[in-house]
């Protein structure tokens, strides 16, 4: 995962993904299987993120969010603790 802090932009790898409308998504349990950390772990260790002023999150699957990437972000980690 990197921040570029002059572009105001995430660029999350396979730990987000985009959702219809502009939103994210935080990847499903099944793409975890590989590292060491399950989905509700990850929603943890995306948290301190919503504290950077991001505008774009560049996902590797779906379209980017190229606007008020921060409020995409506080939903999708919202999202991901009503689906656990």
């Amino acid at each position: 995962m990197y921040w570029l802090p002059d572009a105001a932009a995430l660029v999350p790898g396979d730990r987000l993904i985009g959702a219809p409308g502009g939103n994210l998504q935080v990847s499903p349990q099944s793409w975890l299987e590989s590292v060491h950390v399950n989905r509700p772990g990850l929603v943890e260790l995306l948290r301190p993120l919503v504290e950077l002023s991001i505008e774009r999150v560049l996902v590797s699957h779906g379209e980017p969010v190229l606007h008020d990437g921060r409020a995409a972000l506080v939903r999708a980690i919202a999202a991901a603790k009503t689906d656990d």
